[in-house]
């Protein structure tokens, strides 16, 4: 018994050093509130501004937008230019859904996605364009046209623009 724990302490301690020289050091730990702070803090001052300014209901979810965007790597007015074009920003659309996307709904089905809460909207949505199969030519080309193929039936030109808009308002 005394060697299978002796030989059981070898085998995790070998483990153990062979994993602590081949990891690296350990990255810094923040400890100051400024250090605590995200790299997208102005990014989501910036969306906020913007909603704000547009009187949008959807001003208090900018941080939730910013991060969603940042999470997937996608530009954050995308985020924001959806529910610009599919909901006035948050201003026309079933409340009780969490969706000013208009992420889901189609022509047959009137009632569409809903969401438990607005951040749960903004990541699945992020989620869908950055690594969903239908979104695979924008994913490649980043062009708001392949997005809009896919993403509406509508005016696909005036929904670019709009989307395009909102990016610049950001900047």
């Amino acid at each position: 018994m005394k060697t299978i724990l002796l030989l059981l302490a070898i085998i995790i301690g070998g483990y153990y050093g062979y994993v602590t020289q081949h990891s690296g050091p350990v990255s810094h730990v923040a400890t100051t509130a400024e250090q605590l702070q995200p790299q997208y803090q102005e990014t989501t001052d910036k969306i906020e501004a913007f909603l704000v300014k547009k009187n949008s209901p959807l001003a208090a979810y900018a941080k939730d937008f910013a991060e969603a965007a940042d999470a997937y790597r996608l530009p954050p007015e995308l985020i924001v230019g959806i529910t610009y074009q599919e909901s006035s920003l948050g201003k026309r659309y079933p409340k009780q859904t969490n969706n000013p996307w208009n992420y889901g709904f189609c022509d047959s089905c009137p009632i569409g996605r809903s969401f438990p809460t607005m951040r749960d909207g903004a990541y699945t949505v992020a989620r869908a364009i950055a690594t969903g199969k239908y979104y695979r030519k924008y994913q490649k080309s980043k062009d708001l046209n392949d997005l809009a193929a896919i993403y509406l039936t509508g005016d696909r030109a005036k929904w670019v623009a709009g989307i395009e808009y909102v990016g610049k308002e950001i900047e």
